[in-house]
C-alpha cells in the first residue's frame, strides 16, 4: 500500500507570545486515489497539545484521520501508523474506504489538493462548492467537544487545512481556529463545561472560506440553536486539584466577544457554577487566549437569581433549581431546600400603564438599600415561624405606630413608610426592621409584654435563609396577597373582584411534595400594624386569609399563624 508522510510543525502559541504562527508541514508520497469519505470510525482522533518549556506545540496522535480532495474520482482515507503521538507521521491509504461519486477538485476548477483534519464524524461533515464565482470549502464546527486532557483541545477539535500544488508531497498544515484556555481549581469533578458569549456569539455552525484566502475562513451561518453554545463534554468526570487545577481549552472560530462570555461548569452529581466576564475578550487564530485561575465552588442548583422562575426552589447556597430536576436527589440534598419562589420581577408587566400598584421591590427603599442585588423576586420558607401566635399582648391599636413618630430614631428613617400603611405596596422588609428597633426598645424599656410576637419569634427561628437573600422577614399585607393570589392592585377588594388563590395552589403542591408544611387556607400575620374596616372588625394589626387573599384588621391577642418570605 502507499504510504503519505506527513511532518507536523504546527506551533499554537499562546497569546502572551509574540512568536509569529507556524502552521504544520506534512511529507507525503501521493497516493494514486486519496478519498473523501463523509463517515464516522470507531475510536478517538485527534491531534494532542504537548507543552514544551511553556509552549504548547501540536502532535499528530493515535488513530487521526485526514481527508483529501485531489484529482480523482474515488476516495480513500489516511490513518496515522505511528503508536506514540508525533510531530512526523506516515500516514497509509485506507484501500477498504473507497467511495465512488464526489467530484474531484477539478470539478471545481481547481489546480490544488486539498487536506482536512479532523476526519469528519458527521455526514456532510466537509464540502467543496463554488460561491461567488470561486472555490470554497466549508465544514461543520460540531457544537460539543470531547475533553482530553488538561492544557489540550478537545478530541477532534482543532481543525486544520492544507491546500498544496497537485502531485506535491508536503503538506503545510494550518490550524484555522483560536483557542480558550479557562483554568479551574477546586474539589469538584466536572462533567461538562459549557461557554457562551453574552452577545450570542455563533460558536459552532458552518466554517467557510475560499481556497485562496482560507486563513480568514469565518462562521458563515449557524446550523441548529446550539450554535451559540460550545460545550466541553468530560464523560464520566474530571476531578479539579486544588494545585494547578485543570485547564479546559475550548477550540472555536475566530472572533471577538465584545461583551464577554459566560461559562457554565456542570458536576457529575448535578451542580453547576457560572463564571462570567464582561471584558471585551479577542479570539485569534492559531492563538491561545489565557483566563486566569478560577476557585470554582459550585451550586447546588442549576440557576441563578436572575434565571429563576415562580415555583423555582430556593436553595442554602443561593442557587435555585426546579422540582422536576431533583427526582434523584437523595435526602441530603433535599435538606439543602430551603423555601419556594413565589414571584419573580418577571412576572409583573411593569410597562402595564393600567395597573396602579404594580409590585416592585425598589418600593421597599430600606430593603434596596440594604440588599440591592436582591432585585430578582420573592421567596416563602417551607414551615411556619409559629402557628396562632398572638401579634402582641398588648392590644392597643396604634402603639407601634406612636413609638414611631414619637421615638424611633435612625439616619434613613425618612425612607420607612408609617408601620400601618400603606397596604398595596411591597414593604415587608422595612417593617420587620422597624418592629426588631421596637421590640429592643420595648425590652430595654421593661415593656416586654408589648413586644411584637412575630418578630421575636423570627429572630428565635433557627431555620437558616438562602445564601444572597435578605434573610427572612415577616412579609407586608401586599406579599401575603401575592403569595396568596398573585401580584394584583387594590388587595382589599381584589378578592371581591375574582381573585383566586392561584399562588398558594402551586406552593402547596410544591410544599407537600416537599413533605413541607403547606399554607392552607389559614390567617397568616402580617407585619402591618393597623386597622381595615371589614364588616365589624376593626382591629390594631393586619391577617390576610389564605382561603381568598383578603386582609383585614385582627385584634393583636388572637392566634394566627405566622410565616417568613425574604427577597432575592
Amino acid at each position: 500500500m502507499k504510504k503519505i508522510f506527513i511532518y507536523m510543525s504546527v506551533a499554537i502559541v499562546a497569546i502572551a507570545c509574540t512568536k509569529s504562527d507556524s502552521d504544520a508541514t506534512a511529507n507525503k508520497h501521493l497516493s494514486a486515489t486519496p478519498s473523501t469519505i463523509y463517515a464516522s470510525f470507531e475510536g478517538q482522533t485527534r491531534t494532542e497539545l504537548q507543552w514544551e518549556s511553556g509552549e504548547p506545540k501540536t502532535y499528530w496522535s493515535v488513530g487521526d484521520k485526514i481527508l483529501i480532495y485531489d484529482d480523482t474520482p474515488n476516495h480513500h482515507a489516511y490513518l496515522l501508523n505511528e503508536n506514540t503521538p508525533t510531530r512526523k507521521g506516515s500516514f497509509t491509504r485506507d484501500e477498504n474506504s473507497t467511495v465512488a461519486g464526489a467530484p474531484p477538485v477539478e470539478h471545481f476548477n481547481i489546480d490544488k489538493t486539498v487536506a482536512f483534519y479532523p476526519y469528519p464524524k458527521i455526514d456532510n461533515g466537509v464540502n467543496l462548492l463554488n460561491h461567488e464565482d470561486k472555490p470554497h470549502f466549508q465544514y461543520v464546527i460540531p457544537s460539543t467537544q470531547t475533553f482530553a486532557g488538561s492544557n489540550t483541545y478537545g478530541s477532534d477539535a482543532n481543525f486544520m487545512v492544507a491546500v498544496e500544488d497537485k502531485g506535491s508531497s508536503n503538506f503545510s498544515f494550518n490550524n484555522l481556529l483560536g483557542y480558550l484556555k479557562v483554568t479551574l481549581k477546586g474539589s469538584a469533578t466536572i462533567s461538562s463545561i459549557e461557554l457562551m458569549g453574552n452577545n450570542n456569539e455563533i460558536l459552532a455552525g458552518i466554517m467557510m472560506a475560499s481556497l485562496d484566502n482560507y486563513l480568514n475562513a469565518g462562521i458563515a451561518s449557524n446550523i441548529a440553536d446550539d450554535s451559540y453554545t460550545l460545550t466541553l463534554d468530560c464523560g464520566e468526570g474530571v476531578e479539579l486539584n486544588s494545585d494547578e487545577g485543570i485547564s479546559f481549552i475550548f477550540a472555536l472560530p475566530p472572533q471577538t466577544f465584545e461583551d464577554g462570555f459566560t461559562i457554565t461548569a456542570t458536576t457529575t452529581d448535578g451542580r453547576t457554577g457560572k463564571i462570567s466576564t464582561s471584558n471585551k475578550i479577542i479570539i485569534e487564530r492559531n492563538k491561545i487566549t489565557p483566563m486566569a485561575s478560577i476557585l470554582f465552588t459550585p451550586l447546588m442548583g442549576n440557576k441563578n437569581a436572575a434565571e429563576a422562575v415562580k415555583g423555582d426552589l430556593a436553595l442554602l447556597d443561593g442557587s435555585f433549581i426546579s422540582i422536576a430536576d431533583i427526582t434523584d436527589w437523595t435526602n441530603q440534598q433535599k435538606a439543602n431546600i430551603a423555601g419556594i419562589v413565589f414571584w419573580t420581577t418577571k412576572d409583573t408587566d411593569l410597562t402595564d400603564d393600567t395597573r396602579e400598584t404594580p409590585a416592585k421591590l425598589s418600593d421597599d427603599k430600606i430593603m434596596s438599600a440594604d440588599y440591592p442585588s436582591c432585585n430578582h423576586g420573592l421567596i416563602v420558607a417551607l414551615s411556619n415561624i409559629s402557628s396562632y401566635s398572638n401579634w402582641s399582648s398588648n392590644n392597643t391599636n396604634n402603639a407601634v405606630a406612636d413609638w414611631q413618630t414619637s421615638t424611633f430614631d435612625a439616619t434613613d428613617k425618612g425612607n420607612y413608610l408609617a408601620i400601618n400603611g400603606p397596604i398595596n405596596f411591597i414593604s415587608g422588609y422595612q417593617k420587620t426592621k422597624l418592629l426588631k428597633a421596637y421590640n429592643k426598645y420595648c425590652t430595654d424599656n421593661s415593656q416586654g409584654g408589648n413586644i411584637v410576637t412575630p418578630v421575636s419569634s423570627l429572630e428565635s427561628w433557627n431555620v437558616q435563609a438562602p445564601a444572597n437573600t435578605t434573610g427572612w422577614y415577616i412579609p407586608s399585607p401586599k406579599e401575603l396577597h401575592m403569595l396568596c393570589c398573585k401580584d394584583l392592585d387594590n388587595i382589599f377588594y381584589a378578592h371581591n373582584n375574582g381573585a383566586t388563590p392561584e399562588t398558594r395552589t402551586l406552593i402547596d403542591g410544591l410544599l407537600s411534595s416537599l413533605g413541607a408544611t403547606t399554607l392552607g387556607e389559614n390567617n397568616y400575620w402580617s407585619s402591618m400594624e393597623g386597622s381595615i374596616v371589614d364588616g365589624e372588625n376593626m382591629y390594631g394589626a393586619i391577617v390576610v386569609r389564605f382561603s381568598d387573599g383578603a386582609p383585614f384588621g385582627y385584634k393583636k391577642d388572637r392566634g394566627v399563624d405566622v410565616r417568613a418570605i425574604c427577597a432575592f
